[in-house]
């Protein structure tokens, strides 16, 4: 089966390949048509998605990464045909952000040509927050959501699917806390860059320019979070999101502030533990693992309060009760909890460590939650902070054969 899925792999990588090459290569006027690039960046997507999960295969070493490392190069390249982009196109954009950093985070190389606080939608407008703010009120006033058919100008492209009016006004509301996230991810190939993987250390001027840049960076997460859209004071008072939403998409907006906000302050506990690994923890690190240990427990209580909901109608449909044992956080919580139980007191350890066990929907989950194990015990044993991507290394033949 894996020789047949790299056959195919292959073939649509060519082709797209291919497509790059001249679409690079042309020097005339004549634009390129959005549907074409649409499609190209979408299978772009999908094949960087493939060679990120072919990793964990026994032949991952078979599998090249071109499309992973190739993809911020292809953004930047058509920076403005894409940068009036909307919906959907403007949503993958968003999950090759996220994907990208995933990439660089697990495979522990940071794009070379990345600006810092730039993410692909970054690239590829310079005021995300105001075009899309124009896009929303155009769609309105037209009639039309997810862009128009301009064939005028050729930016919007044609219309494929429109959703429904409830998902256009969640995507308004969603919007900025997405793009706040999205800045939030922007750090970690900075934080990746201070390494020991990538930053020589054992020197006076080495240590100081490691010491130098974490404090930059320690900064700047400090003033995005200053900065962050007013929908997070939703999470000071939860309850009063009914008043305004109905409960069912009020859960879904709490839900995906949690989550945004755990990754963020996850970021304080990554870069301590890259930029000042031997200093003790600072009231940065110790407020990012109380904020997050709060989040995933309002998270896991809210998963409970439903499933207690849904279990008398559960019951009348199946002879088996439901068993909270089925309940498990989203597995972009994977990550923050991760972060939280290497830095988390050793009498709560036990009850984040079973969150994270029951996070079993991603790729090689069963490595991630190995690796984590095996890095608490040896920091227990030496008394000190262990690197995980040593152990990793140690563990596993492949950087990538764990994604979270």
């Amino acid at each position: 089966m894996l020789d047949v899925a790299y056959s195919h792999y292959q073939s649509s990588s060519s082709q797209v390949t291919v497509f790059f090459e001249e679409t690079h290569q042309n020097t005339t006027d004549q634009p390129i048509k959005n549907p074409e690039l649409k499609t190209a960046f979408a299978a772009v997507f999908l094949l960087s998605h493939v060679e990120l999960i072919a990793q964990s295969t026994p032949k991952a070493l078979t599998w090249p990464l071109q499309h992973v490392h190739a993809a911020h190069t292809r953004v930047r390249q058509h920076s403005e045909s894409i940068q009036g982009w909307a919906g959907t196109s403007r949503r993958l954009l968003t999950w090759m952000t996220l994907l990208q950093n995933k990439a660089e985070y697990n495979g522990g190389s940071p794009c070379a040509n990345r600006r810092d606080d730039e993410t692909f939608e970054h690239s590829s407008s310079s005021s995300t927050h105001e075009r899309q703010t124009d896009e929303n009120a155009d769609q309105i006033k037209d009639g039309g959501v997810w862009g128009r058919s301009n064939h005028g100008n050729g930016v919007w492209g044609t219309v494929v699917e429109s959703p429904s009016p409830a998902e256009l006004l969640g995507e308004i509301i969603n919007q900025p806390a997405l793009e706040f996230h999205l800045r939030a991810q922007s750090f970690t190939p900075r934080i990746i860059a201070l390494d020991k993987h990538h930053h020589k250390r054992g020197t006076l001027e080495t240590d100081f320019e490691i010491l130098k840049r974490g404090i930059s960076i320690n900064a700047s997460l400090h003033s995005l979070w200053e900065e962050r859209p007013a929908i997070f004071l939703l999470l000071e008072d939860p309850k009063g999101i009914s008043d305004i939403l109905q409960p069912s998409y009020g859960k879904v907006v709490l839900r995906n502030l949690r989550v945004y906000s755990a990754n963020f302050w996850a970021h304080y506990i990554y870069l301590h533990r890259v930029a000042f690994v031997a200093y003790p923890v600072t009231d940065d690190v110790t407020r990012a693992v109380s904020e997050i240990s709060e989040l995933a427990k309002a998270l896991s209580a809210d998963l409970h309060q439903e499933q207690d909901v849904d279990c008398e109608a559960h019951c009348q449909n199946s002879p088996s009760p439901l068993s909270h044992d089925e309940i498990h956080l989203p597995h972009s919580m994977f990550w923050p909890l991760f972060m939280l139980c290497l830095e988390c007191p050793p009498h709560d350890r036990d009850q984040f460590l079973g969150m994270v066990r029951k996070i079993c929907c991603l790729p090689n989950f069963d490595k991630g939650v190995l690796l984590l194990e095996e890095v608490l015990r040896r920091q227990d044993a030496a008394n000190v902070r262990i690197d995980h991507r040593d152990v990793r290394k140690e563990l596993f033949d492949s950087e990538l054969s764990v994604i979270y």
